[in-house]
């Protein structure tokens, strides 16, 4: 199975789960950093549902925040716009 491609078993709610599992590569840690961020924006166009991660983690919020506007996910871009107007998005 694809990295992206749902899983089979059904969520609480009756859709295909969606939750992310990969082989970790023995990457040092900063390109592990970058994987798993470039990941993650993948898997939020694949329908990724829910996610653990490091809250203080600047840049994979803001790559987060970026990838629910490209996958209509935050449609009106209310969360992106709020996070610009707070000087919370990492560049």
């Amino acid at each position: 199975m694809h990295p992206t491609e749902t899983s089979p078993e059904l969520s609480p709610l009756g859709t295909r789960a969606t939750s992310p599992g990969w082989p970790r590569p023995r990457l040092t840690p900063a390109r592990r950093r970058l994987l798993n961020r470039a990941f993650l924006v993948m898997a939020v166009h694949a329908g990724l549902d829910a996610i653990m991660r490091d809250p203080l983690d600047a840049m994979t919020v803001s790559l987060l925040k970026a990838a629910d506007v490209l996958a209509e996910q935050d449609p009106q871009r209310r969360r992106c716009i709020g996070a610009y107007r707070k000087a919370t998005l990492a560049t």
